[in-house]
């Protein structure tokens, strides 16, 4: 669910929209209406020569204003009830894609080659798969710095060719996470939507987080880093920023070598 800050947040600049727009609209009614009165009464010989006149005549004009002022009113409270429930459907749908992501996470399996220890299930199997990543990295680098190509190589060899069949319902999933999340641009605020990918994020290990970046950057089809990167995904400032991903793998790599020299 959203958070109670947020969606108080929310609310209010909703309620506020609401109220300006509905005196802005009165405002102008009131000011034509006194208008075109005017403009009558100076070419009649219209004369307040009673109270009883003097009455009907304010009856007469302020009538049909408050009944306007209503109708305003009542269609902006349709309005915002139609996008309450609008919302409340998007994010019901959000919950049920997360939930979906959870299913595959827990279905996914790594077979190993020992014999104590056949399958590795659930979130252990992102670990083993970066761990063939390192691997491969280091069977494939041409240099002995890390190279983006170099990376791009082994990066598309173990989750195209070695696991493609297992990560692509998940990666699928996660894509249709934020696109949903995105395609509601006109309904959901930048800050609501940014909430929901963070939620989103907090359900990914760092291993999952690293081997997203590490697909979707070096992809050739950027799409999804592009919605990635619209929500802060990769965030300097986070532990799990792009140069941070970068600076682990490094070590990972160096350390991964190291133990080949010394065997």
């Amino acid at each position: 669910m959203m958070s109670k800050k947020g969606r108080l947040q929310s609310w209010g600049n909703r309620f506020i929209k609401m109220i300006t727009s509905s005196l802005f609209i009165i405002l102008f009614i009131i000011s034509l209406t006194a208008v075109i009165i005017f403009h009558i009464l100076l070419n009649s010989n219209f004369t307040f020569h009673s109270s009883e006149n003097t009455g009907d005549f304010l009856i007469t004009i302020a009538s049909p204003i408050i009944a306007l002022s209503a109708f305003i009113v009542a269609f902006f409270t349709y309005k915002q009830k139609g996008l309450e429930n609008e919302k409340k459907r998007i994010e019901n749908i959000f919950f049920q894609l997360l939930n979906m992501h959870h299913e595959i996470v827990n279905s996914l399996e790594y077979e190993l080659n020992s014999m104590e220890e056949r399958v590795v299930k659930g979130r252990g199997y992102f670990r083993k798969v970066y761990r063939d990543l390192v691997k491969t990295y280091v069977e494939q680098r041409t240099g002995e710095p890390v190279s983006m190509e170099d990376l791009q190589r082994a990066s598309y060899f173990i989750m195209e060719e070695k696991e493609g069949d297992h990560l692509l319902h998940y990666y699928r999933n996660l894509y249709q996470l934020v696109r949903w999340v995105t395609k509601h641009k006109g309904i959901l605020e930048k800050h609501e939507r940014k909430e929901y990918i963070q939620i989103l994020k907090a359900q990914l290990s760092q291993y999952e987080i690293s081997l997203l970046y590490i697909k979707t950057k070096h992809s050739e089809n950027q799409e999804f880093y592009q919605l990635l990167q619209e929500y802060d995904f990769f965030n300097d400032n986070s532990r799990d920023s792009a140069s941070k991903i970068l600076e682990r793998f490094k070590g990972d790599v160096k350390r991964n070598i190291e133990f080949q020299r010394k065997n």
